[in-house]
């Protein structure tokens, strides 16, 4: 068993080489710079305009609530189905992470 968390903890290098050519490198850093965009930099718009909504209702912003769970729609199935694409929405941005 401590073999097999070692190899876990230390894996083995992969068997590619360092990226040397200037436009293959350029188009990884690329890559790299729109998953975070997309990722980091959506999430943080969307977390300000929502903070950016509540600061311009007339209730101050310490007497406001929220629901955690709230439903995306009213119709049950429908709101599932919602739910559920917002899963997929996660497991693919992980899927393509990874």
């Amino acid at each position: 068993m401590p073999d097999v968390l070692r190899a876990w903890l230390r894996p083995d290098l992969p068997a590619t080489d360092v990226i040397v050519d200037p436009r293959e490198r350029r188009l990884v850093t690329t890559e790299v710079l729109v998953m975070l965009t997309v990722t980091l930099g959506l999430s943080a718009l969307r977390s300000g305009l929502s903070l950016l909504d509540a600061l311009l209702q007339p209730i101050p912003l310490d007497e406001q609530q929220v629901a955690l769970n709230a439903p995306a729609a009213q119709v049950g199935l429908v709101d599932l189905a919602l739910q559920l694409t917002r899963v997929l929405q996660l497991v693919g941005w992980g899927a393509l992470g990874a």
